[in-house]
C-alpha cells in the first residue's frame, strides 16, 4: 500500500491539470500535485480557499453528492471567465479524489462545432465515433461506417430512414427524448447509456440556420466501454489508473528496469499505430530513434539517480514513420523499479518551430541583403545592431567599434541636428527623417536618404528603434548635373533671347525705312503703300508666330529638363531643345504652323522629334505621351501633310519642308 500510493502522488505531478486528495466534509487538502501548488494549493488547507481564494465552497462543486452517494461526480462549469472539467471520486471512508481541468479550448471548439455543419459532416469520419446527422424529423441524412458497423447495416440502408427503426425499442425511445430535448432547448445534450454491458457516450448538437432554428441535428457515439472499465479498476489503483485515464491527450508508458513495456494507453497506441497487445510484447529501445540500446540503458541510469526527467525523442511508429516526442519520466522503486512515462506527440510543434526558425533565418538573410544599411537603436539612441549590407555600404570591417555609439555622433554640421530631432520624433511615436551628408569610413563621400521609426511593445510603449539608411549619392550627383545643365540652358536662352531682340531691332530698322520710303512714295504710288501695309501686317504675324513656338517648342522641354531625375533624360530634352531653337531660326515651324497646314501645338512637337530621326518610344517618353498617341499624332501628320496613302516616308519628307 506505501509503495502504491508513492507511485499514485507521484504521477498526480503528470497530470495536466489540478488533482487533489481531499478529506471528507471538511475538504483538507491530504496530497496535490505542482499544477495544483501552482494555482495556490497547500496541504493542511480547504482547496477553495487557497485555489479560488474563497471564504465559501465553488458554487458547481460536488463533493457533497459524492459524500451522499459514495458514486463518482462529474461536472462542466464556467468560473472567474474559463470552462471547467471537475470530476469528484471516492477513494475510502476519509478521503476522496478531485481532478479539475481547464476545458476552454475545447468548449470553444464545441461552440464552433453547432455552427458548422461542414465541420460535423468532417467529424462523421472520426475513427472512434459512431456519427450521424439527422433532420428535424429524425430522418438520416447522412453516417459514418462506424454506425454502420455497429449497426450491422450498409451505410446506404441507413440514409433516408428513420433513425429510430434501426434501434432496440427501449434505446430508441431514450435516445429520441434526447433529440427532442435538443430541438426545443436548441442547445447541445450529452448523455451516457449502458446497453448490454457496453457503455456508450453521445453528444447531440443542433446546427441553427440563420432563423436560429434547428436545421440539422448532428449524433456522435463514443464507446466508453473500456473508460468504463478502466474507472473500475481505478478504484482498486486509484491515482496509477485515474491519471492514465484523465491524461489521454499524451502517451502513457509503464516499464520496468529493463525498458519492456508493462502497460500502455490508447493515446500513444494511436501515436505509434501499434495495438496495445503488440507494444506490450515490445520494450522502449523498440520504438526509440535517436538513442542506442546502449544510450536508453544509461539514459535509465541516469533517470534512477535523478528519479526523474523530462527530455525530447523521436520514436518509430508501425509504418517505419518518425515522429517527435515530448517525455516526462519518473522512477519508483516498487516491484523491483518502474519507469512511469507520459509522452506528448510534439511533431507539429516541432515542425512550427521550423518553419519558424526559417523564416527568421529568411529575414535576417533580407535584412543583410538589403541594400540599404538597418540599425537597431536603443532608447538613448545608440546603435545596437547594423545589416551585414549596411557595414558593406560603410565600408566597415569591425562593427565591434561602432556598437553603443551615440547615433547623432555619425553626422557632423547641421545633419548633426537633423539626426537628433529624427531620433525624438521617433521616441515619441512619430517617424523622423532626413537626407545628408556622411563618408564611409574609407573616405568615400555618400549621401543619404535616413528613416528612425519606433518600435513598439505588444502595451504600444517605445522600446527600440529603427533606422534605415538609403544611399542616395547617385541621386545627389545627378541633381547636382542637373544644376549645371539648367544653368548652361538659361544662359542658352539668355543667348538666343539676344539674338532675337536684335533681329527684332533689325525688323523695327527696316520698318522705319520703309515707313519712310512709303511715306516718300505716298503720293505717287498708293500700290506700294498697300504692299508696306501687308508687310506690317507680317511682321506682326511674325513675332506672334515666334513667341508661339518658343512656348511650344522651348518651353516645355525646359520645364521637363528642371524636372527630369535623370541624366538621360536630361540629356533628350537638351538635345530637343537645342533642336528646336535651330528651328526657331528656320520655316519648319512656322510652316507647320501655318493656317494651310493647320497642325495643333503637340503635332509640331512630334514632327519635330519625327524630323529629328527620334522613335516612337522615345518621342513617348519626351513628351509623356503613350506610344499609342504617338502613332496618333503621325496618322494625323500624314493626313495634314497631303502624303496619306503615298508611298512618302515622313521623316524625309519634314526635313525637305525645312529646306
Amino acid at each position: 500500500m506505501k509503495d502504491e500510493l508513492t507511485l499514485s502522488n507521484a504521477l498526480l505531478d503528470i497530470i495536466p491539470g489540478i488533482a487533489l486528495v481531499l478529506k471528507k466534509q471538511s475538504r483538507e487538502i491530504v496530497f496535490c500535485n505542482e499544477v495544483a501548488q501552482q494555482m495556490g494549493a497547500v496541504v493542511g488547507k480547504t482547496c477553495f480557499e487557497t485555489i479560488c481564494k474563497s471564504d465559501d465552497a465553488c458554487p458547481f462543486c460536488k463533493a457533497p453528492d459524492l459524500w451522499e452517494s459514495g458514486e463518482r461526480q462529474q461536472v462542466e462549469a464556467e468560473y472567474l471567465g474559463r470552462f471547467w472539467e471537475g470530476i469528484w471520486l471516492p477513494y475510502n471512508d476519509d478521503f476522496y479524489l478531485h481532478y479539475l481541468f481547464d476545458i476552454t479550448d475545447r468548449k470553444w471548439t464545441e461552440d464552433k462545432l453547432r455552427k458548422s455543419e461542414a465541420t460535423a459532416r468532417t467529424l462523421l469520419n472520426l475513427p472512434n465515433a459512431a456519427g450521424f446527422l439527422l433532420d428535424r424529423n429524425g430522418i438520416c441524412l447522412d453516417t459514418n461506417e462506424t454506425l454502420a458497423r455497429r449497426l450491422s447495416r450498409n451505410r446506404m440502408e441507413i440514409i433516408g430512414k428513420l433513425i429510430w427503426d434501426f434501434f432496440p425499442k427501449d434505446v430508441s425511445e431514450s435516445r429520441k427524448a434526447h433529440f427532442e430535448q435538443v430541438l426545443m432547448g436548441k442547445k447541445q445534450v450529452r448523455f451516457v447509456d449502458e446497453r448490454q454491458g457496453m457503455w456508450n457516450e453521445a453528444v447531440v448538437t443542433p446546427i441553427l440556420d440563420d432563423n436560429g432554428e434547428v436545421e440539422v441535428v448532428t449524433v456522435f457515439g463514443f464507446d466508453i466501454t473500456e473508460h468504463k472499465r478502466a474507472e473500475d479498476q481505478l478504484r482498486n489503483n486509484l491515482y496509477l489508473y485515474s491519471t492514465i485515464l484523465l491524461t489521454a491527450m499524451d502517451g502513457f508508458l509503464l516499464m520496468d528496469l529493463q525498458g519492456r513495456i508493462l502497460d500502455v494507453n490508447e493515446a500513444y497506441c494511436l501515436m505509434s499505430c501499434y495495438s496495445k497487445q503488440e507494444l506490450l510484447s515490445m520494450g522502449i529501445a523498440d520504438l526509440e530513434v535517436i538513442e542506442t540500446p546502449e544510450e536508453v540503458a544509461a539514459h535509465s541510469q541516469e533517470i534512477i539517480g535523478k528519479g526523474k526527467g523530462r527530455f525530447e525523442s523521436q520514436h518509430r511508429r508501425k509504418d517505419g514513420t518518425i515522429f517527435d516526442v515530448e517525455v516526462s519520466v519518473q522512477y519508483q522503486p516498487i516491484d523491483s523499479g518502474r519507469f512511469v512515462s507520459f509522452l506528448r506527440d510534439i511533431t507539429e510543434r516541432k515542425k512550427i518551430q521550423t518553419e519558424l526558425n526559417d523564416a527568421n533565418a529568411l529575414n535576417k538573410s533580407i535584412i543583410d541583403n538589403s541594400t540599404d544599411c538597418i540599425k537597431v537603436l536603443d532608447l538613448d539612441g545608440r546603435l545596437k545592431y547594423m545589416s551585414v549590407g549596411g557595414q558593406h555600404l560603410l565600408g566597415i570591417t569591425d562593427i565591434s567599434k561602432y556598437i553603443n555609439m551615440r547615433y547623432d555622433k555619425f553626422w557632423e554640421g547641421d545633419d548633426n541636428k537633423k539626426a537628433i530631432d529624427a531620433i525624438e520624433q521617433a521616441l515619441q511615436g512619430r517617424h523622423g527623417s532626413f537626407i545628408g551628408f556622411c563618408p564611409t569610413a574609407v573616405g568615400t563621400p555618400k549621401w543619404w536618404d535616413v528613416n528612425i521609426s519606433p518600435i513598439k511593445n505588444d502595451s504600444g510603449a517605445v522600446e527600440k528603434l529603427l533606422a534605415t539608411s538609403r544611399d542616395i549619392t547617385e541621386r545627389r550627383n545627378v541633381e547636382l548635373e542637373l544644376e549645371k545643365h539648367r544653368n548652361s540652358l538659361e544662359s542658352l536662352v539668355s543667348e538666343r533671347t539676344e539674338q532675337l531682340e536684335l533681329l527684332n531691332k533689325k525688323l523695327n530698322i527696316e520698318i522705319t525705312e520703309r515707313k519712310q520710303a512709303e511715306k516718300a512714295l505716298e503720293e505717287t504710288n498708293s500700290a506700294l503703300k498697300v504692299l508696306l501695309k501687308r508687310r506690317e501686317l507680317d511682321k506682326i504675324e511674325f513675332e506672334e508666330k515666334v513667341s508661339s513656338n518658343i512656348k511650344l517648342l522651348l518651353t516645355p522641354h525646359l520645364e521637363k529638363a528642371k524636372k527630369a531625375t535623370s541624366k538621360h533624360d536630361i540629356n533628350v530634352h537638351l538635345n530637343i531643345l537645342e533642336s528646336n531653337i535651330k528651328e526657331l531660326v528656320s520655316s519648319f515651324a512656322l510652316k507647320l504652323s501655318s493656317t494651310q497646314v493647320g497642325l495643333t501645338p503637340k503635332e509640331i512637337a512630334v514632327a519635330g522629334m519625327v524630323r529629328e530621326g527620334y522613335q516612337d518610344k522615345n518621342i513617348a517618353k519626351a513628351l509623356k505621351l503613350s506610344i499609342y498617341t504617338v502613332k496618333v499624332h503621325r496618322k494625323n501628320l500624314r493626313k495634314k501633310l497631303g502624303i496619306t496613302g503615298k508611298n512618302v516616308n515622313l521623316t524625309s519628307f519634314l526635313s525637305s519642308i525645312s529646306e
